[in-house]
């Protein structure tokens, strides 16, 4: 095995590698005759420590997911902080009724050697009689957290492992609860300057962790939280409120923040003593750009807070738009003292502090190459799917199940060759990106979105045109005559049909930038460690001169990605996730290309051994044409790994059939499910299929759960609390 000779006093070579009778040095090889493997079965033996007359409990300790051992490392990741800020013993609801204890409770856990004092988290995850407190608290971050205290000596006599397993334990509640322990600052959630945010994949977290460093830098203290950690009638002692919001689907809250949008939007008392600032994030391909941010404004001011600056919109990947944006803040909230001035210069004229970023990120992607390029649509079907995979070995990194991979693409060299014929520019005409100068030819192919349609574009052709017709097509206010023209037709094909002629300087405002382009990981690295699958349906249509079109990622993924290596990085999704309980039921809802990261679920399951019932339900046009890894999910089946397969294949019979219709059709048997434990998954379009199958899972909670509909939405509400309601739609 290979070491890093840093770390060690010899040469980084604990174990010199196998060779064999070929002069090959396996990646993996035993120390056996045929160099596998072997597992030895050994006879059962009883736990050292049963539960009995006064300790009734079975005390089971480990780590959590992302956690290692004493914190060392992964406590100083924020991420992971505010995800996991502070020990618990998970405890089954039925004992819990019966001990008196509730969340956030602080519960004594006596064994024959010691005790530990942990908040009450009351969960379904763990079994009756049965208690879980993870290791990696202890004395240093306060007293009694050290739950080892509590755990039994015995050890494996071979291996010396201790028996952290099971450990005899008994529950009392202390009286105590967390509000208690807290010190009274700690009590307010939001303080006098408080920022607010909502995000669905983290760009606007990311904004607003950088606002808040630099209030802090400029010395302005204030709050940062997640819009669902905090209730409309919070805002009550905040004298400034900085929101920054991210819009989903079109224009509508992302799932973190529909809680406090549907509550301040509703009867919320007058914000009149407040002011506040939004900053909101969106994608241009959408009609209604940044719409949370312009709803939270509007009902801002509608509650008579007072805007003190007006609202920005912009892209999530516009990290001077940030900059501007908290400096134009600093100069609004701050009182004139010499930091604030200061770090608002700096801010204007370098932008943000840029930090190492951390590799396989979007700052820092990494070059792989693409290993599996594979058709999974018949070849007759009018779509096309692909399974593609890159290859990670020699990378180093690592992902998760339910992970996204972003991918930068580069545009098609005839697409640059005809925006240069078009507009008449040299293809060595110098420009400057990012602060360096690049020939123009190389900044389309690899910076500019060129294909795709903007309002900003419309409006820029339409002013510099002028005539009666270019006006009324790209300006006029019949938007429905204007998408039925723009039909098979991208920003090319507009700047032929009505050419303009304009300063590259000008080109360059008004061009957006290539932004990378994300798809649902397919793949669990339990089974593909070095491999990361996607599942992609490739967009490809003829334009209106008959020559091929098609969408900027996907066909170079299908097309130019094996060319080349290609930069990709991880966009973690640490709320998409297969349940982390072993017997916890899961249903996934993915019709599509919305099946990718559940084959990752079930390949992850399985690999775990998890005893929990899956249940998929899937579809698309044609059975015979569309039927996505058709052989896998039979494998799930027979070996028990799916419990249940719905299909809805929605052209294969006069009346159209999907998903959501499907649910309908099994809702006792959904809603039975959803009683139990299960975790909800959605994945796919979320323009109708999302909502379609969250009106579905509305009336199936009203029909079967004999729920009235604000009941019901009640019920989701609570689904998505408790974080068993997710999706992961686009």
């Amino acid at each position: 095995m290979d070491r890093n000779p840093i770390r060690y006093l010899n040469d980084g070579i604990s174990q010199h590698p196998h060779v064999d009778e070929n002069g090959g040095v396996p990646r993996l090889a035993f120390p056996t005759p045929s160099r596998r493997a072997v597992f030895h079965a050994r006879a059962h033996r009883d736990p050292a420590e049963l539960p009995g007359e006064g300790y009734p409990v079975v005390l089971n300790t480990g780590r959590l997911q992302h956690h290692w051992h004493t914190l060392t490392k992964t406590g100083r990741i924020k991420t992971l902080d505010r995800l996991h800020p502070s020990p618990f013993v998970e405890i089954h609801p039925h004992d819990a009724t019966t001990l008196g204890i509730s969340d956030g409770d602080i519960v004594e856990i006596a064994s024959r050697r010691g005790t530990a004092e942990l908040p009450a988290l009351v969960s379904d995850r763990v079994k009756r009689g049965s208690c879980f407190a993870p290791f990696h608290w202890n004395d240093t971050h306060g007293p009694g957290l050290t739950i080892n205290a509590v755990t039994n000596d015995a050890v494996d006599p071979d291996s010396l492992q201790p028996e952290f397993k099971v450990s005899a334990v008994a529950l009392r509640p202390t009286g105590r609860t967390v509000a208690d322990s807290m010190p009274e600052k700690q009590k307010e959630a939001l303080g006098d300057i408080a920022i607010l945010w909502t995000s669905q994949t983290g760009n606007a977290e990311t904004a607003a962790v950088s606002v808040h460093r630099l209030l802090h830098t400029a010395g302005i203290s204030a709050t940062i939280t997640a819009m669902d950690e905090c209730d409309p009638a919070d805002l009550v002692d905040v004298n400034t409120a900085v929101m920054i919001a991210s819009s989903f689907g079109e224009g509508g809250p992302p799932d973190n923040g529909a809680r406090f949008w549907a509550a301040l939007a509703g009867d919320t008392k007058p914000l009149n003593h407040m002011r506040y600032a939004v900053l909101g994030f969106g994608d241009r391909a959408y009609a209604d750009f940044c719409g949370h941010a312009k709803a939270l404004d509007a009902r801002l001011r509608e509650l008579g807070a007072s805007p003190v600056l007006g609202r920005v919109d912009g892209e999530a990947t516009d990290r001077t738009l940030v900059a501007s944006w908290t400096a134009d803040l600093l100069d609004a909230i701050g009182d004139g003292a010499s930091a604030i001035v200061e770090t608002a210069r700096r801010l204007r004229s370098e932008g943000l502090p840029v930090a190492a970023p951390e590799r396989f990120t979007r700052d820092a992607p990494i070059l792989a190459a693409l290993s599996h390029n594979e058709i999974l649509s018949a070849s007759n079907s009018g779509k096309e799917v692909r399974r593609i995979e890159f290859d990670l070995t020699g990378h180093d990194v690592s992902y998760s199940a339910g992970d996204a991979l972003g991918i930068y693409p580069t545009n098609r060299e005839e697409d640059v060759q005809r925006w240069l014929a078009t507009t008449g520019f040299d293809a060595q005409l110098p420009v400057t990106i990012d602060g360096g100068e690049v020939p123009l030819a190389t900044a389309l192919a690899n910076h500019y979105d060129i294909c795709r349609v903007t309002e900003d574009l419309l409006h820029f052709i339409a002013e510099r045109r002028r005539d009666k017709h270019s006006v009324k097509l790209l300006q006029g206010r019949d938007t429905q005559a204007r998408e039925v023209w723009l039909r098979g037709r991208n920003a090319l094909d507009v700047i032929r049909e009505f050419p303009i002629r304009a300063a590259i300087e000008e080109w360059q405002q008004v061009l957006i930038r290539l932004t990378p382009r994300q798809y649902s990981i397919s793949s669990s690295p339990l089974v593909s460690p070095q491999a990361i699958s996607l599942t992609v349906s490739i967009v490809r249509y003829q334009g209106p001169d008959g020559s091929p079109r098609g969408g900027v990622g996907s066909t170079f993924l299908a097309d130019r990605a094996q060319h080349l290596p290609v930069p990709i990085f991880l966009q973690r999704s640490p709320h998409f996730r297969p349940p982390s309980t072993s017997d916890t039921p899961m249903i996934m809802i993915g019709p599509g290309t919305g099946i990718a990261p559940f084959r990752g679920f079930l390949q992850e399951r399985r690999a775990l051994g998890h005893t929990g019932a899956n249940w998929l339900f899937f579809g698309d046009q044609h059975r015979t044409e569309h039927f996505y890894y058709r052989d896998e999910l039979d494998g799930f089946l027979r070996d028990g790994s799916l419990r249940r397969l719905d299909l809805a294949f929605s052209r294969d019979q006069a009346k159209r059939i999907y998903v959501q219709h499907r649910m309908m059709e099994q809702g006792a048997q959904l809603w039975r499910w959803l009683n139990e434990g299960a975790h909800l998954y959605v994945c796919g379009d979320a323009s109708r299929m999302a909502k379609d199958v969250d009106s579905a899972l509305l009336t199936i909670a009203q029909k079967h759960g004999k729920l009235s509909g604000e009941q019901a939405l009640e019920f989701r509400k609570e689904l998505v609390a408790e974080k068993r309601y997710v999706r992961d739609v686009y």
